[in-house]
Protein backbone atom coordinates (compact mmCIF):
# COMPACT_ATOMS: atom_id res chain seq x y z
CA UNK A 1 0.00 0.00 0.00
CA UNK A 2 1.40 3.42 -0.99
CA UNK A 3 2.15 5.66 1.95
CA UNK A 4 0.66 9.16 2.10
CA UNK A 5 3.52 11.66 2.01
CA UNK A 6 3.67 14.75 4.22
CA UNK A 7 2.80 17.09 1.33
CA UNK A 8 -0.53 15.33 0.85
CA UNK A 9 -1.20 15.37 4.60
CA UNK A 10 -0.52 19.11 4.87
CA UNK A 11 -2.67 19.76 1.80
CA UNK A 12 -5.60 17.78 3.19
CA UNK A 13 -5.34 19.58 6.54
CA UNK A 14 -5.30 23.05 4.91
CA UNK A 15 -8.16 22.12 2.54
CA UNK A 16 -10.27 20.91 5.47
CA UNK A 17 -9.59 24.10 7.45
CA UNK A 18 -10.52 26.30 4.47
CA UNK A 19 -13.71 24.31 3.81
CA UNK A 20 -14.82 24.66 7.42
CA UNK A 21 -14.07 28.39 7.44
CA UNK A 22 -16.05 28.86 4.21
CA UNK A 23 -19.02 26.93 5.59
CA UNK A 24 -19.10 28.91 8.84
CA UNK A 25 -18.77 32.20 6.93
CA UNK A 26 -21.73 31.63 4.58
CA UNK A 27 -24.02 30.10 7.20
CA UNK A 28 -27.13 32.21 7.71
CA UNK A 29 -28.71 32.28 11.15
CA UNK A 30 -32.51 31.90 11.53
CA UNK A 31 -34.47 34.89 12.85
CA UNK A 32 -37.80 34.76 14.59
CA UNK A 33 -40.57 37.35 14.76
CA UNK A 34 -40.14 40.74 16.44
CA UNK A 35 -43.32 41.13 18.48
CA UNK A 36 -42.39 44.33 20.43
CA UNK A 37 -43.62 47.95 20.37
CA UNK A 38 -41.66 50.08 17.90
CA UNK A 39 -41.24 53.64 16.67
CA UNK A 40 -40.32 54.77 13.13
CA UNK A 41 -37.09 56.40 11.92
CA UNK A 42 -36.02 57.11 8.34
CA UNK A 43 -32.79 56.54 6.43
CA UNK A 44 -31.81 57.62 2.87
CA UNK A 45 -29.75 55.26 0.68
CA UNK A 46 -28.31 55.63 -2.82
CA UNK A 47 -29.27 51.97 -3.45
CA UNK A 48 -31.72 49.64 -1.69
CA UNK A 49 -30.64 46.59 -3.68
CA UNK A 50 -30.96 43.39 -1.68
CA UNK A 51 -33.27 44.92 0.94
CA UNK A 52 -36.82 43.63 1.37
CA UNK A 53 -39.77 44.15 3.68
CA UNK A 54 -38.81 43.16 7.26
CA UNK A 55 -35.08 43.17 6.48
CA UNK A 56 -33.42 43.06 9.94
CA UNK A 57 -31.90 46.12 11.59
CA UNK A 58 -29.10 45.20 14.01
CA UNK A 59 -26.86 46.80 16.63
CA UNK A 60 -23.75 44.82 17.60
CA UNK A 61 -25.22 41.69 16.01
CA UNK A 62 -28.57 41.90 17.89
CA UNK A 63 -31.78 42.63 15.99
CA UNK A 64 -33.45 45.83 17.22
CA UNK A 65 -35.83 46.52 14.34
CA UNK A 66 -36.76 45.89 10.71
CA UNK A 67 -37.47 47.66 7.41
CA UNK A 68 -41.14 48.64 7.23
CA UNK A 69 -41.54 50.62 4.00
CA UNK A 70 -39.71 51.85 0.85
CA UNK A 71 -40.11 55.14 -1.02
CA UNK A 72 -38.33 56.62 -4.06
CA UNK A 73 -37.37 60.28 -3.42
CA UNK A 74 -37.02 62.62 -6.43
CA UNK A 75 -36.34 59.62 -8.64
CA UNK A 76 -32.77 59.29 -7.33
CA UNK A 77 -32.54 57.95 -3.75
CA UNK A 78 -34.40 55.39 -1.68
CA UNK A 79 -36.08 56.48 1.58
CA UNK A 80 -36.58 53.58 4.01
CA UNK A 81 -38.79 53.57 7.06
CA UNK A 82 -37.30 51.53 9.92
CA UNK A 83 -39.27 50.28 12.92
CA UNK A 84 -37.04 50.35 16.04
CA UNK A 85 -37.86 48.79 19.42
CA UNK A 86 -39.16 51.34 21.93
CA UNK A 87 -36.58 50.29 24.53
CA UNK A 88 -33.72 51.12 22.09
CA UNK A 89 -33.03 54.86 21.93
CA UNK A 90 -30.78 55.92 19.03
CA UNK A 91 -28.40 58.90 19.46
CA UNK A 92 -28.59 61.54 16.71
CA UNK A 93 -25.01 60.73 15.59
CA UNK A 94 -25.60 57.04 14.82
CA UNK A 95 -24.35 55.63 11.51
CA UNK A 96 -26.19 53.19 9.25
CA UNK A 97 -24.76 50.86 6.61
CA UNK A 98 -26.14 48.02 4.47
CA UNK A 99 -24.17 44.82 5.11
CA UNK A 100 -24.35 41.13 4.21
CA UNK A 101 -23.59 38.05 6.31
CA UNK A 102 -20.87 36.08 4.58
CA UNK A 103 -20.19 35.95 0.84
CA UNK A 104 -23.76 34.94 -0.14
CA UNK A 105 -25.54 35.67 3.16
CA UNK A 106 -28.63 37.72 3.92
CA UNK A 107 -28.62 41.50 3.75
CA UNK A 108 -29.26 43.62 6.84
CA UNK A 109 -28.88 47.21 8.07
CA UNK A 110 -26.16 47.68 10.67
CA UNK A 111 -26.52 50.58 13.15
CA UNK A 112 -23.37 51.87 14.86
CA UNK A 113 -24.32 53.88 18.00
CA UNK A 114 -22.76 57.30 18.52
CA UNK A 115 -21.72 59.24 21.63
CA UNK A 116 -24.34 62.02 21.66
CA UNK A 117 -26.77 62.27 24.58
CA UNK A 118 -29.46 63.67 22.27
CA UNK A 119 -31.81 60.99 20.89
CA UNK A 120 -33.57 60.68 17.53
CA UNK A 121 -37.27 61.48 17.93
CA UNK A 122 -39.88 59.13 16.39
CA UNK A 123 -40.15 59.96 12.70
CA UNK A 124 -36.67 61.49 12.61
CA UNK A 125 -33.84 60.74 10.15
CA UNK A 126 -30.53 58.89 10.49
CA UNK A 127 -28.17 61.40 8.88
CA UNK A 128 -24.86 59.50 8.71
CA UNK A 129 -24.98 56.68 6.13
CA UNK A 130 -21.89 54.74 5.04
CA UNK A 131 -21.77 53.82 1.32
CA UNK A 132 -22.78 50.29 0.31
CA UNK A 133 -20.58 48.36 -2.11
CA UNK A 134 -22.62 45.73 -3.96
CA UNK A 135 -21.33 42.57 -5.59
CA UNK A 136 -21.45 43.91 -9.14
CA UNK A 137 -19.28 46.90 -8.18
CA UNK A 138 -16.85 44.58 -6.42
CA UNK A 139 -16.49 42.34 -9.49
CA UNK A 140 -15.98 45.40 -11.69
CA UNK A 141 -13.17 46.62 -9.42
CA UNK A 142 -11.55 43.18 -9.52
CA UNK A 143 -11.73 43.21 -13.34
CA UNK A 144 -10.03 46.62 -13.42
CA UNK A 145 -7.25 45.35 -11.18
CA UNK A 146 -6.66 42.22 -13.27
CA UNK A 147 -6.58 44.15 -16.53
CA UNK A 148 -4.71 47.24 -15.29
CA UNK A 149 -1.19 48.13 -14.17
CA UNK A 150 -1.27 45.58 -11.36
CA UNK A 151 -1.25 42.63 -13.80
CA UNK A 152 2.54 42.30 -13.52
CA UNK A 153 2.32 42.22 -9.72
CA UNK A 154 -0.27 39.45 -9.87
CA UNK A 155 1.92 37.42 -12.22
CA UNK A 156 4.79 37.82 -9.76
CA UNK A 157 2.57 36.60 -6.91
CA UNK A 158 1.54 33.51 -8.94
CA UNK A 159 5.20 32.83 -9.75
CA UNK A 160 6.10 33.02 -6.03
CA UNK A 161 3.28 30.58 -5.23
CA UNK A 162 4.67 28.14 -7.79
CA UNK A 163 8.14 28.40 -6.18
CA UNK A 164 6.60 27.85 -2.74
CA UNK A 165 4.77 24.72 -4.01
CA UNK A 166 8.02 23.38 -5.48
CA UNK A 167 9.86 23.94 -2.17
CA UNK A 168 7.07 22.20 -0.26
CA UNK A 169 7.30 19.20 -2.60
CA UNK A 170 11.07 19.04 -2.09
CA UNK A 171 10.57 19.18 1.70
CA UNK A 172 8.12 16.27 1.49
CA UNK A 173 10.49 14.11 -0.56
CA UNK A 174 13.38 14.72 1.85
CA UNK A 175 11.30 13.60 4.85
CA UNK A 176 9.70 10.46 3.40
CA UNK A 177 12.47 8.34 4.87
CA UNK A 178 11.88 9.86 8.34
CA UNK A 179 8.18 8.92 8.25
CA UNK A 180 9.09 5.35 7.23
CA UNK A 181 11.49 5.14 10.19
CA UNK A 182 8.79 6.33 12.61
CA UNK A 183 6.34 3.67 11.41
CA UNK A 184 9.03 0.98 11.65
CA UNK A 185 9.94 2.03 15.20
CA UNK A 186 6.27 1.89 16.25
CA UNK A 187 6.04 -1.67 14.90
CA UNK A 188 9.14 -2.69 16.89
CA UNK A 189 7.72 -1.09 20.03
CA UNK A 190 4.45 -3.00 19.65
CA UNK A 191 6.37 -6.27 19.23
CA UNK A 192 8.50 -5.57 22.34
CA UNK A 193 5.39 -4.87 24.44
CA UNK A 194 3.80 -8.13 23.29
CA UNK A 195 6.93 -10.10 24.31
CA UNK A 196 7.08 -8.38 27.72
CA UNK A 197 3.44 -9.30 28.45
CA UNK A 198 3.99 -12.92 27.44
CA UNK A 199 7.16 -13.24 29.54
CA UNK A 200 5.50 -11.82 32.67
CA UNK A 201 2.08 -13.48 32.38
CA UNK A 202 2.76 -15.90 35.28
CA UNK A 203 3.97 -13.06 37.53
CA UNK A 204 0.86 -11.03 36.72
CA UNK A 205 -1.45 -13.98 37.53
CA UNK A 206 0.31 -14.57 40.86
CA UNK A 207 0.01 -10.87 41.70
CA UNK A 208 -3.74 -10.88 40.98
CA UNK A 209 -4.24 -13.95 43.21
CA UNK A 210 -2.42 -12.29 46.10
CA UNK A 211 -4.43 -9.11 45.63
CA UNK A 212 -7.69 -11.11 45.73
CA UNK A 213 -6.54 -12.79 48.94
CA UNK A 214 -5.82 -9.41 50.59
CA UNK A 215 -9.23 -8.04 49.58
CA UNK A 216 -11.00 -11.12 50.91
CA UNK A 217 -9.28 -10.81 54.31
CA UNK A 218 -10.19 -7.13 54.55
CA UNK A 219 -13.82 -7.89 53.71
CA UNK A 220 -13.91 -10.55 56.47
CA UNK A 221 -12.60 -8.02 59.02
CA UNK A 222 -9.29 -9.78 59.54
CA UNK A 223 -6.21 -7.73 60.45
CA UNK A 224 -5.92 -4.07 61.48
CA UNK A 225 -7.06 -2.71 58.13
CA UNK A 226 -10.09 -5.03 58.03
CA UNK A 227 -11.19 -4.02 61.55
CA UNK A 228 -10.72 -0.34 60.69
CA UNK A 229 -12.90 -0.54 57.57
CA UNK A 230 -15.66 -2.61 59.18
CA UNK A 231 -15.90 -0.43 62.32
CA UNK A 232 -18.99 1.85 62.35
CA UNK A 233 -17.05 4.60 64.12
CA UNK A 234 -14.61 4.75 61.20
CA UNK A 235 -17.50 5.23 58.77
CA UNK A 236 -18.92 8.08 60.89
CA UNK A 237 -15.56 9.85 61.09
CA UNK A 238 -15.07 9.42 57.35
CA UNK A 239 -18.49 10.94 56.66
CA UNK A 240 -17.64 13.98 58.79
CA UNK A 241 -14.36 14.38 56.92
CA UNK A 242 -16.10 14.13 53.55
CA UNK A 243 -18.66 16.74 54.57
CA UNK A 244 -15.90 19.21 55.44
CA UNK A 245 -14.13 18.37 52.18
CA UNK A 246 -17.34 19.00 50.22
CA UNK A 247 -17.68 22.46 51.78
CA UNK A 248 -14.09 23.29 50.86
CA UNK A 249 -14.42 22.02 47.29
CA UNK A 250 -17.76 23.81 46.94
CA UNK A 251 -15.97 27.14 47.28
CA UNK A 252 -13.55 26.16 44.50
CA UNK A 253 -16.41 25.02 42.24
CA UNK A 254 -17.86 28.55 42.20
CA UNK A 255 -14.99 29.48 39.87
CA UNK A 256 -15.61 28.89 36.20
CA UNK A 257 -12.84 26.54 35.16
CA UNK A 258 -11.46 25.88 31.68
CA UNK A 259 -8.86 23.25 30.83
CA UNK A 260 -7.26 23.11 27.40
CA UNK A 261 -4.55 21.45 25.33
CA UNK A 262 -3.23 22.36 21.90
CA UNK A 263 -0.18 21.65 19.77
CA UNK A 264 1.55 23.67 17.06
CA UNK A 265 3.58 22.24 14.18
CA UNK A 266 6.47 24.68 13.60
CA UNK A 267 7.42 24.98 9.93
CA UNK A 268 11.02 26.14 10.42
CA UNK A 269 11.82 23.79 13.29
CA UNK A 270 9.79 20.86 11.85
CA UNK A 271 8.70 19.88 15.35
CA UNK A 272 5.64 20.08 17.60
CA UNK A 273 5.21 22.61 20.42
CA UNK A 274 2.76 21.51 23.17
CA UNK A 275 0.59 23.60 25.53
CA UNK A 276 -1.51 22.56 28.56
CA UNK A 277 -3.59 25.40 30.06
CA UNK A 278 -5.81 26.04 33.08
CA UNK A 279 -8.00 29.17 33.32
CA UNK A 280 -9.82 30.18 36.53
CA UNK A 281 -12.59 32.78 36.09
CA UNK A 282 -13.98 34.33 39.29
CA UNK A 283 -15.97 36.69 37.00
CA UNK A 284 -16.95 36.45 33.31
CA UNK A 285 -14.67 39.38 32.38
CA UNK A 286 -11.64 38.42 34.48
CA UNK A 287 -9.53 35.28 34.66
CA UNK A 288 -6.16 33.84 35.67
CA UNK A 289 -4.37 31.76 33.01
CA UNK A 290 -1.73 29.14 33.85
CA UNK A 291 0.06 27.32 31.00
CA UNK A 292 2.71 24.61 30.83
CA UNK A 293 4.72 24.63 27.57
CA UNK A 294 7.21 22.21 26.03
CA UNK A 295 9.21 24.16 23.40
CA UNK A 296 11.34 22.09 20.97
CA UNK A 297 13.39 25.13 19.91
CA UNK A 298 13.48 27.93 22.55
CA UNK A 299 15.53 31.10 22.34
CA UNK A 300 19.26 30.43 22.85
CA UNK A 301 20.96 31.25 26.15
CA UNK A 302 23.90 33.57 25.55
CA UNK A 303 26.88 33.43 27.96
CA UNK A 304 29.75 35.94 27.89
CA UNK A 305 32.95 35.02 29.77
CA UNK A 306 35.90 37.38 30.25
CA UNK A 307 39.32 35.87 31.11
CA UNK A 308 42.50 37.81 31.92
CA UNK A 309 45.58 36.31 30.19
CA UNK A 310 49.09 37.47 31.25
CA UNK A 311 51.91 37.06 28.72
CA UNK A 312 55.35 38.58 29.15
CA UNK A 313 54.16 40.80 31.97
CA UNK A 314 51.24 42.18 29.93
CA UNK A 315 47.64 41.31 30.86
CA UNK A 316 45.03 40.98 28.13
CA UNK A 317 41.26 40.48 28.63
CA UNK A 318 39.86 37.72 26.39
CA UNK A 319 36.07 37.68 25.96
CA UNK A 320 34.31 34.46 24.93
CA UNK A 321 30.65 34.33 23.89
CA UNK A 322 28.81 30.99 23.81
CA UNK A 323 25.26 30.11 22.78
CA UNK A 324 23.31 27.12 24.09
CA UNK A 325 19.84 25.85 23.05
CA UNK A 326 17.99 23.46 25.37
CA UNK A 327 15.78 21.27 23.19
CA UNK A 328 12.24 20.49 24.49
CA UNK A 329 12.60 23.05 27.25
CA UNK A 330 9.84 23.19 29.86
CA UNK A 331 8.34 26.69 30.19
CA UNK A 332 5.58 28.23 32.33
CA UNK A 333 3.10 31.03 31.66
CA UNK A 334 1.05 32.78 34.37
CA UNK A 335 -1.11 35.71 33.26
CA UNK A 336 -3.93 37.91 34.56
CA UNK A 337 -6.54 38.92 31.96
CA UNK A 338 -9.33 41.51 31.73
CA UNK A 339 -12.01 41.52 29.02
CA UNK A 340 -13.44 44.69 27.41
CA UNK A 341 -16.30 43.74 25.06
CA UNK A 342 -14.67 41.70 22.25
CA UNK A 343 -11.09 42.53 23.36
CA UNK A 344 -9.03 40.99 26.17
CA UNK A 345 -5.88 42.50 27.69
CA UNK A 346 -3.53 40.14 29.54
CA UNK A 347 -0.10 40.31 31.09
CA UNK A 348 2.35 38.55 33.40
CA UNK A 349 4.76 35.72 32.62
CA UNK A 350 4.68 34.28 29.09
CA UNK A 351 6.84 31.19 28.48
CA UNK A 352 9.01 32.00 31.53
CA UNK A 353 9.53 35.62 30.41
CA UNK A 354 7.72 38.85 31.24
CA UNK A 355 5.24 40.03 28.64
CA UNK A 356 1.68 40.81 27.67
CA UNK A 357 -0.91 40.34 24.95
CA UNK A 358 -4.10 41.55 23.28
CA UNK A 359 -6.82 39.15 22.09
CA UNK A 360 -9.92 39.68 19.92
CA UNK A 361 -12.85 37.26 19.80
CA UNK A 362 -16.01 37.42 17.70
CA UNK A 363 -18.26 34.38 17.41
CA UNK A 364 -16.23 31.28 16.50
CA UNK A 365 -13.21 33.30 15.34
CA UNK A 366 -10.35 34.63 17.46
CA UNK A 367 -7.06 36.50 17.05
CA UNK A 368 -4.26 36.59 19.64
CA UNK A 369 -1.14 38.80 19.77
CA UNK A 370 1.62 38.23 22.35
CA UNK A 371 4.86 40.13 23.05
CA UNK A 372 7.41 38.92 25.61
CA UNK A 373 11.11 38.36 26.34
CA UNK A 374 12.19 42.01 26.01
CA UNK A 375 15.91 41.37 26.55
CA UNK A 376 18.08 43.65 24.40
CA UNK A 377 21.53 42.21 25.05
CA UNK A 378 23.40 40.33 22.29
CA UNK A 379 21.31 42.06 19.57
CA UNK A 380 18.13 40.29 20.74
CA UNK A 381 14.64 41.60 19.99
CA UNK A 382 11.27 41.03 21.67
CA UNK A 383 9.49 37.75 20.91
CA UNK A 384 6.31 38.53 18.91
CA UNK A 385 3.61 35.98 18.08
CA UNK A 386 0.31 36.25 16.17
CA UNK A 387 -2.21 33.39 16.14
CA UNK A 388 -5.69 32.99 14.63
CA UNK A 389 -8.23 30.41 15.85
CA UNK A 390 -11.58 29.04 14.68
CA UNK A 391 -13.86 26.89 16.84
CA UNK A 392 -15.25 23.84 15.05
CA UNK A 393 -17.31 22.81 18.12
CA UNK A 394 -17.51 23.91 21.75
CA UNK A 395 -14.49 21.67 22.48
CA UNK A 396 -12.42 21.50 19.27
CA UNK A 397 -10.61 24.32 17.47
CA UNK A 398 -8.02 24.87 14.72
CA UNK A 399 -5.22 27.43 14.78
CA UNK A 400 -2.46 28.92 12.63
CA UNK A 401 -0.09 31.86 12.81
CA UNK A 402 3.47 33.20 12.84
CA UNK A 403 5.93 32.98 15.76
CA UNK A 404 9.08 34.99 16.58
CA UNK A 405 8.43 37.45 13.73
CA UNK A 406 11.36 39.86 14.22
CA UNK A 407 14.11 37.45 15.29
CA UNK A 408 17.33 38.72 13.58
CA UNK A 409 18.90 35.23 13.73
CA UNK A 410 16.24 33.31 11.75
CA UNK A 411 13.16 33.74 9.56
CA UNK A 412 9.67 33.93 11.12
CA UNK A 413 8.38 30.48 12.12
CA UNK A 414 4.88 29.76 10.71
CA UNK A 415 2.78 27.13 12.40
CA UNK A 416 -0.52 25.25 12.19
CA UNK A 417 -2.24 23.13 14.80
CA UNK A 418 -5.35 22.08 16.66
CA UNK A 419 -6.57 21.87 20.24
CA UNK A 420 -9.18 20.81 22.77
CA UNK A 421 -10.88 22.86 25.50
CA UNK A 422 -13.28 21.85 28.26
CA UNK A 423 -15.36 24.02 30.62
CA UNK A 424 -17.15 23.42 33.92
CA UNK A 425 -19.93 21.31 32.41
CA UNK A 426 -17.32 18.80 31.21
CA UNK A 427 -15.00 18.71 34.25
CA UNK A 428 -17.29 19.60 37.15
CA UNK A 429 -17.09 15.99 38.37
CA UNK A 430 -13.45 16.64 39.32
CA UNK A 431 -14.44 19.37 41.81
CA UNK A 432 -17.80 20.58 43.07
CA UNK A 433 -20.02 17.92 41.45
CA UNK A 434 -18.21 14.99 43.07
CA UNK A 435 -19.76 15.29 46.54
CA UNK A 436 -19.92 12.03 48.42
CA UNK A 437 -23.05 12.01 50.59
CA UNK A 438 -22.79 10.61 54.16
Amino acid sequence: MKKINIETKVGLFVFLAIAILAYMTVRVSDRGGFGKSTYPVYVHLTSAEGLTYRTPVEIAGIQVGFVDDFELVEGRTARLRLQIREDVQLPVDVQAQVRTKGFLGETYIDIVPGQSSEKIVPGGDIVAVNPYIDFSQLTADIHDILSGDDEASLKKILKNLAVFSENLSSFSEKNNQNWDSIVENMAHLSQDLREIVQQNREIMNETMERLASVVRKIDEGRGSLGQLINDDRTVENLNNTLQGLNETIGGVSRFQTEIGYHLEFLGQTEAFKNYVSLALKPRPDKYFLLEFVVDPNPSPVETITTTNVTTGGATTAVTTQTSRIDKNKFLISAQLAKQFHDFTVRGGIIESRGGGGLDYSRGPFGLEFSAYDFRTDNNQRPHLKVMGTVNLTDNIFLLSGVDDMINPQQDPDWFVGAGLQFVDEDIRSLFGAVKLSP
